[in-house]
């Protein structure tokens, strides 16, 4: 039986990244004024944090090296959720996970750590497109996450928080789905909605695959 492929982005989807960097950055750069989470509605938030990008990259970086794998960093419980009840299957159509995500090379370890230490019983694959950082250019990597579609057979759902990244999946996945952010159009969708709403496009794939007789 062929599996439904779904990619997940990892920061901002699976986890509260952002929302644990705020609270954070806000004690360790006390002279500075920070937005709420709600009020990020940019991202990169350099503008609206008052930081130059080397600050805001810098700030990112030693964050992750001191706080990525503690309790700080938490899966996002409806997600987690949503992956117990359907994780595995939906309607008989079997699932494959994988997730692609954009850190700085030198992280990308913590991340899989990360990623498997929570929800390990339904990824089967983790890729890294390394962001921008000067240590990494050097190297000849992928600098896209739609790059790495291109060495899969085929990726049904792609979800990832940033605009950019879902207009680029629509070129490779059926469908590229928009995960809820303060920083982007679906900032007003609840979790669960959106849930609701890959739920169904999974549905609707694997109905799709029965009359191509996949299923």
């Amino acid at each position: 039986m062929e599996e439904i492929v779904i990619a997940w982005d990892v920061d901002d989807v699976l986890n509260n990244f952002m929302q644990a960097w705020l609270s954070w950055v806000k004690v360790f750069y006390p002279e500075k004024r920070f937005p709420s989470y709600q009020r990020l509605t940019q991202n990169p938030p350099c503008e609206l944090c008052n930081m130059t990008r080397e600050e805001y990259l810098k700030s990112l970086d030693e964050f992750r090296e001191n706080y990525y794998n503690t309790p700080v960093i938490m899966p996002n419980p409806k997600v987690l959720v949503w992956f117990e009840k359907f994780g595995f299957e939906v309607n008989g159509k079997r699932l494959f996970h994988i997730c692609i995500t954009a850190i700085p090379l030198k992280f990308a370890g913590l991340s899989a750590d990360w990623v498997f230490k929570n929800f390990g019983k339904w990824i089967r694959g983790f890729f890294s497109v390394p962001s921008e950082r000067e240590e990494d250019e050097s190297f000849p990597i992928l600098r896209e996450k739609s790059e790495v579609f291109k060495h899969f057979k085929k990726v049904d759902i792609f979800i990832d928080d940033r605009e950019k990244n879902v207009e680029e999946g629509k070129k490779f996945a059926k469908k590229s789905l928009l995960f809820p952010a303060p920083w982007n159009k679906n900032r007003r969708l609840e979790v669960s909605k959106f849930l609701k709403k890959l739920t169904r496009h999974i549905e609707i794939i694997a109905e799709g695959d029965k009359e191509d007789g996949k299923g």
